[in-house]
């Protein structure tokens, strides 16, 4: 059994490098013909970050299985394809790396991962089923389990499914960090001490703000009752960056003006069939109308 030291892992990382060896395909019965490795400023960065003797996860496999074996005292792999785990056991063998330490699982990693008893991850990588909601599921999964301080690596944020994860993690800036973009690889670091995805509401993820859009119409709309109405307490700058709701917007406007009911808005936004916008010009437009039958 080869040692995991840095020297070690070096020259492993060279012998995959010169031989390229293959362990994918394009169906079951083309195992073997493909290589669909991982970059290779990847696994030399895995090799020089992740902590030696760690616990580590990934979904899907190949050369980063065969760097983690030997990084990782404890390691698990998901992929549905048995066959390529044997060529990536086989290949081990042959170069004296031990997979005994390692957990082979020949499933779909959204069947697995809902029960598997795997708390205290230093490392998840995230390259198995690229197709919708896939990693999603992946990361939902694991991404409590993994440690504070451990990473989390997005693969092929070329795909939709990988950069819409990508970009959610970018903005989660208390819970996860950016270390490291090493081409269509993304890693980020947890940071966050509780819950990073299970039981967060959304309105706690910066993704999930809705942003109000034509926010120079809504500036305009908010100068004009501040300015023509005396409404003084309007926060305009957080109404525009999306962080007042449209129900604390419709208090705020009750409050400020006494002398017209916004009842009828209520009624009609109450389903969320008028935007931001067609909410304010509803309640100008009655102030408007008010001045003129007052004239």
């Amino acid at each position: 059994m080869m040692k995991n030291t840095s020297s070690s892992t070096s020259e492993m990382l060279k012998k995959l490098n010169d031989e390229k060896p293959k362990f994918h395909g394009p169906s079951q019965e083309s195992i073997g013909s493909e290589n669909y490795a991982i970059r290779q400023p990847v696994l030399e960065w895995m090799a020089n970050h992740i902590p030696k003797g760690g616990k580590t996860l990934e979904t899907g496999c190949g050369y980063t299985t065969v760097i983690l074996s030997m990084l990782s005292k404890n390691h698990t792999t998901i992929s549905p394809f048995s066959k390529e785990h044997v060529l990536i056991r086989q290949w081990c063998h042959d170069h004296d790396i031990s997979t005994e330490h390692v957990q082979f699982i020949a499933k779909i990693s959204q069947d697995v991962l809902p029960t598997l008893n795997c708390k205290g991850l230093d490392f998840v990588l995230i390259d198995g089923d690229h197709a919708f909601p896939g990693p999603f599921i992946d990361w939902y999964y694991t991404a409590d389990k993994i440690k504070v301080g451990g990473y989390v690596a997005v693969d092929d944020t070329q795909i939709p499914t990988g950069k819409i994860l990508r970009d959610f993690l970018f903005k989660e800036t208390k819970r996860w960090v950016l270390e490291i973009e090493i081409g269509k690889t993304a890693i980020f670091k947890r940071v966050g001490k509780s819950s990073v995805a299970q039981n967060v509401h959304w309105m706690e993820q910066p993704f999930c703000e809705i942003p109000n859009e034509n926010s120079e119409q809504v500036k305009k709309i908010l100068s004009k009752l501040k300015q023509d109405y005396n409404i003084t307490s309007f926060p305009i700058k957080e109404i525009i960056a999306g962080k007042k709701p449209f129900r604390k917007i419709r208090t705020m406007l009750q409050r400020e003006v006494h002398d017209w009911t916004l009842v009828p808005y209520l009624k009609a936004q109450s389903s969320f069939n008028l935007s931001l916008i067609e909410l304010l010009e509803l309640v100008i437009s009655d102030l408007q109308k008010q001045d003129d039958e007052t004239i």
